[in-house]
């Protein structure tokens, strides 16, 4: 069956599973989010690919619950308010005079869908503990299906699922298969699975991995406990990604600190034990490879193990760079959308690499400061609702993780989108799990 007859199917299930109760297709569009790359696109007036879609969807299943009022994340709602306001009016100003309204509209749309479409109307939707059971299980399906095909396509040293994605959806370049063939330290080509770009792998792995840390926690077999962990933490190595790996560790930390200090000392020395066993037996290259992954700052380190991603020296020369290109308007830059639809005209900017990089281009400085302020409200809204010392570790660990892994590397399209879902399942799960003690 066509992968586009697929998807139809795919988006028809969630409606049906979502008709009487929105929460419920959040299974089936999380699976489609995660299994489906974006190069799947519908044209519905402007094109949209599979994850605009979905959104979409979703918002149009949620409409009835937005529209009665009662909102369940309400300080999210405020904050996703203010900043949709902002991005709108700047973005029209800056971009007035570079391109057509219809352009400057379109962009808004799928600002809106990559942004802020999802949490919105999670916002309204509360996802009681039926809805989350059903999560988890298509987020475990989900996770077995991208690790063992990334696990088979490292050993096979082929994408054949992305070479027909990029087939049927008329792709100029395979750009899966390509970094296959990339040497990076001791990794002999990096992987993508069920995503296009390799980074987009690490990004969906360093989510799914914190948030299955936190939510499988006592509640499943330790052998699919530590399988799901483990093959997680084995994508975020296999695709390359020092954006990836990096906050993988900060997240496990806020997880250990936070457990009991018995337990936290003896996690602790189990690692260090290993540590010392056997990374002296493992080989040159591999060692050289690990301290380059884990200390992204030290450029002699990633020198030494032949890797070749933007150094400290680099970056600051690309902050540089987008600096000048909006140095006639470096307040509110050219407008929210603008390095999606016209970036490539600025080489030297090496697909803006890091979050900060985008915002300082669509955005100028006030755009940064504004996406800033907006993520790191949102980050303390979310915190102020955790009561355990459990759940202000899970959040510190979501929150924190994925804000080095953009700054580091960027939003993966629209990553941001898929980040929230987990955000406001983790925040209902915390909530549902308080009230379950309290009738109990």
């Amino acid at each position: 069956m066509h992968i586009y007859t697929i998807s139809l199917l795919w988006l028809l299930a969630a409606f049906v599973a979502g008709y009487k109760k929105p929460a419920y297709s959040l299974p089936v569009l999380i699976s489609l989010q995660l299994l489906v790359p974006n190069a799947i696109k519908f044209n519905v007036g402007i094109n949209l690919n599979i994850f605009n879609l979905s959104v979409l969807l979703f918002v149009m299943i949620s409409f009835r619950y937005i529209f009665k009022g009662k909102r369940h994340i309400a300080e999210m709602t405020r904050y996703l308010r203010m900043y949709l306001v902002y991005v709108v009016l700047y973005s029209f100003i800056a971009s007035y005079s570079i391109y057509p309204r219809g352009e400057y509209l379109q962009n808004m749309i799928l600002f809106f869908f990559e942004f802020i479409g999802m949490a919105y109307c999670l916002s309204y939707v509360y996802a009681d503990k039926k809805s989350i059971r059903y999560f988890n299980i298509a987020i475990v399906i989900s996770s077995v299906i991208i690790i063992v095909y990334g696990i088979l396509n490292y050993i096979l040293k082929v994408n054949v699922y992305l070479t027909y994605i990029s087939m049927v959806a008329n792709l100029d370049r395979d750009g899966a298969n390509d970094f296959m063939q990339e040497q990076r330290g001791f990794l002999d080509g990096r992987i993508s699975s069920t995503f296009q770009h390799p980074l987009q792998l690490g990004q969906a792995a360093l989510i799914l991995f914190t948030y299955i840390l936190y939510e499988f926690r006592n509640k499943v077999n330790i052998i699919i406990y530590a399988a799901l962990l483990i093959g997680l933490a084995a994508m975020c190595v296999l695709c390359g990604s020092r954006s990836a790996i990096f906050p993988l560790f900060v997240s496990v930390l806020f997880y250990l600190k936070f457990l009991k200090k018995r337990v936290m000392v003896k996690y602790i020395a189990v690692a260090a034990i290993a540590l010392v066993v056997y990374y002296p037996t493992l080989s040159r290259d591999v060692q050289r490879t690990v301290k380059a992954m884990v200390f992204v700052w030290d450029e002699k380190a990633s020198q030494k193990a032949d890797i070749h991603g933007s150094s400290i020296s680099g970056r600051m020369d690309q902050y540089a760079s987008a600096l000048k290109i909006v140095e006639n308007n470096p307040l509110i830059g050219f407008g929210k959308g603008y390095v999606t639809k016209h970036g490539d005209k600025h080489p030297e900017m090496y697909g803006y690499e890091s979050v900060v990089l985008k915002e300082i281009v669509d955005g100028g400085v006030l755009g940064l400061c504004a996406f800033i302020a907006f993520y790191l409200s949102l980050y303390r809204s979310f915190l102020r609702q955790a009561k355990t010392s459990m759940e202000r570790a899970r959040t510190h660990s979501l929150w924190i993780s994925f804000l080095i892994s953009i700054f580091l590397t960027g939003i993966s399209y629209s990553f941001f989108s898929l980040f929230i879902v987990f955000a406001c399942i983790s925040y209902y799960s915390m909530s549902n799990t308080r009230q379950h003690k309290i009738i109990k």
